[in-house]
């Protein structure tokens, strides 16, 4: 039972070791799920209009590249 006192000790110490470190304040950490959250269901609504192949033919970007590297 101590130790699991002491862990929980050392792991709160470590957070708060984190945010002064410039970790994201939970606020923010918030917005910006919500905002990826926001992304994904778009994404996924859209879906059937993405393209999944390019236009070009095979070997169309292979062609583009210089024969030697840079």
């Amino acid at each position: 039972m101590l130790a699991r006192v002491a862990h929980r000790a050392a792991a709160t110490k470590t957070m708060k070791d984190r945010q002064s470190l410039g970790d994201t304040p939970p606020e923010e950490f918030r917005r910006q799920l919500h905002a990826l959250a926001d992304w994904i269901a778009d994404f996924r609504k859209n879906l059937d209009s993405l393209r999944v192949a390019p236009d070009d033919k095979p070997g169309a970007i292979l062609a583009k590249l210089p024969a030697q590297p840079p």
